[in-house]
């Protein structure tokens, strides 16, 4: 999957960074983590 794509997916599900990270400072595997766990 497309990091841009993940990111996406998951500012629709209201997510806009983790903790004080930004989304598009984690790693693609970790986004997908996130994604597959919301």
């Amino acid at each position: 999957m497309d990091k841009q794509y993940i990111i996406e997916k998951l500012i629709d599900k209201g997510m806009y960074k983790i903790g004080k990270r930004q989304l598009w400072e984690l790693s693609v595997k970790e986004l997908a983590f996130l994604l597959q766990k919301k």
